[in-house]
């Protein structure tokens, strides 16, 4: 019975230095690169982290030294003219006034194409999705709805 008692304590002093082991060797760094957001700047490296071990407290520690880090850099961001609205019109020169109607009404302009492109897209859906249920089941649609000409007054 002595025995057995030797023989898992010294199972599990083996144990506990194999695992102290694997913890302290460094972890191979993953090939795998997480996407970087562009507007964030990355943190320094971290050193890899070591499980803590049992000290002989006659042994002298030293101190982990510390590496400066340089600040973060800074992203610079492009100015953006004010919009017209938060100027007063009084305090606008006649040419700055003719540039803003002239930007307003090509911006209009311009919405309006992209209303029309994608009115003209959402047409093309729909009739394609229309067809495409006609030819599944044409007894399923309804059936147009028949509009009564609005009543006539008489004088």
């Amino acid at each position: 019975m002595e025995t057995d008692v030797k023989k898992r304590f010294t199972l599990g002093v083996v144990l506990l230095a194999l695992g102290g082991m694997a913890l302290a060797q460094p972890q191979k760094p993953s090939t795998r690169q997480p996407a970087a957001d562009p507007l964030t700047v990355p943190d320094a490296p971290q050193p890899p982290r070591v499980a803590p071990t049992r000290a002989d407290p006659s042994e002298h520690i030293p101190a982990p030294s510390v590496t400066p880090t340089t600040p973060p850099a800074t992203h610079p961001v492009p100015a953006l003219a004010p919009p017209l609205s938060v100027t007063k019109p009084e305090d606008l020169t006649i040419d700055q006034l003719l540039e803003g109607i002239e930007a307003l009404r090509n911006q209009k302009e311009e919405m309006e194409k992209k209303e029309k492109a994608m009115l003209k897209v959402l047409r093309q859906k729909a009739e394609k999705l229309s067809q495409r249920i006609s030819n599944l089941d044409p007894e399923s649609l309804p059936a147009p709805r028949h509009v009564p000409p609005p009543p006539t007054v008489s004088n």
